[in-house]
């Protein structure tokens, strides 16, 4: 087997190993969206009520959002390096199934 073959097997197999990992990741993030979704309604209706706690209210917004926002970039973050190694794929593909190259 020549070295870009290998190259180019390992950069599938790596290519694989990380949709696999960004798949799932998404899916636990649905499923943290459904029970966030239903966290922030319980909050928001907090304030129906003309004494709440309004520190209080605004501590947990902020925890509540905060680990939102944690969730959020670390997907986008695992996409992007998703998308970053397709594009490597794609060349090392072409580079691979070009005429020029040598087999």
């Amino acid at each position: 087997m020549s070295d870009e073959l290998i190259v180019q097997h390992q950069a599938i197999d790596d290519l694989q190993q990380t949709e696999e990992m960004v798949v799932e990741y998404h899916r636990t993030v649905n499923a943290t969206l459904e029970t966030f979704i239903a966290e922030s309604k319980a909050l928001y209706n907090v304030t129906n009520y003309v004494d709440y706690d309004q520190d209080a209210y605004c501590k947990q917004g902020e925890s509540m959002f905060s680990q939102l926002l944690d969730i959020a970039i670390q997907c986008r973050d695992m996409m992007a390096e998703y998308r970053a190694k397709l594009a490597k794929e794609e060349m090392l593909s072409c580079s691979f199934n070009s005429p020029n190259s040598k087999r």
